[in-house]
């Protein structure tokens, strides 16, 4: 930390706001609490993540420490200063490291407000969002896109090997493929066609949902007519859809919500995930 002059006292804010967010995907996190005022507030991407004070703030950051990442994707500006405030946005997309033993990924959005306490710039509030802020806490997956949630489903996907089962079928151009079915997030139904969602992208066959499901392992679960997902990628079950780990959203039919909800906790060991 440096004290400033008053004159243009915040033009390196957003290079502060970089090294904040560095600091705290290194897990530096004394590093990170130097910047903090003691009347702090934090307000993350979830309903009830909303905090006020120094303290409060560093035992939420504190949950993390085990997990670092890498932000080779980011960029930061100042959208206002005065003798007395700035404010700074970002956007940032920090991800485990390739040889972690789990995977992380995420687009985040960042607003900081700085003052000057004696003479340094400190933060005074820190907003956070990301793909998932729309989501709330509901009650079969109090929803908190964090470290248990995806331990948990990378540790499930880490048990399975490079001869786990794989998915094969023919695309719509004919070519032959050979999806590993942990690979797979979801199917949905286009007409008389199925488009494949993987993690390496999207491949249509002519073959119907009902074709495809039978070819599936029980881990599979077919949610709505249009939709089997892989439950190794849930995330939240919310009344009347269910939310995977990636931000997608996708609905379950009324009058069959109870019993897909109940083979859904099946596929996921009835984990409650928490921040």
């Amino acid at each position: 930390m440096y004290k400033t002059q008053t004159k243009s006292w915040w033009k390196n804010a957003a290079l502060w706001t970089r090294q904040i967010m560095e600091d705290h995907y290194a897990r530096n996190l004394n590093a990170v609490m130097e910047w903090m005022a003691d009347h702090v507030m934090w307000i993350g991407p979830v309903h009830s993540q909303f905090v006020f004070g120094k303290n409060e703030v560093r035992r939420i950051l504190g949950k993390e420490q085990d997990v670092v990442c890498m932000i080779p994707d980011s960029s930061y500006e100042i959208i206002y200063g005065d003798e007395n405030i700035c404010i700074t946005v970002g956007r940032l997309v920090p991800h485990t490291a390739d040889n972690s033993e789990i995977l992380l990924s995420a687009v985040q959005r960042v607003t900081f407000v700085f003052t000057r306490i004696e003479g340094r710039p400190q933060v005074i509030h820190m907003h956070v969002s990301n793909d998932w802020e729309g989501i709330e806490e509901d009650e079969t997956f109090p929803y908190k896109a964090g470290r248990e949630a995806f331990l948990h489903m990378q540790k499930r996907l880490a048990q399975q090997n490079d001869k786990a089962p794989k998915f094969s079928a023919r695309d719509i151009y004919r070519k032959w493929h050979y999806i590993a079915n942990r690979d797979i997030i979801y199917i949905s139904a286009d007409n008389y066609r199925s488009v494949i969602h993987t993690v390496h992208g999207s491949i249509t066959v002519p073959l119907q949902l009902s074709q495809v499901e039978k070819k599936l392992p029980e881990q599979f679960v077919r949610v709505h007519r249009s939709y089997i997902v892989n439950t190794d990628y849930v995330i939240q079950i919310k009344r009347y859809s269910v939310y995977l780990y990636n931000g997608i959203k996708i609905p379950i039919p009324q009058k069959k919500y109870e019993k897909v909800k109940r083979l859904l906790l099946a596929g996921t060991n009835g984990l409650v995930y928490i921040y």
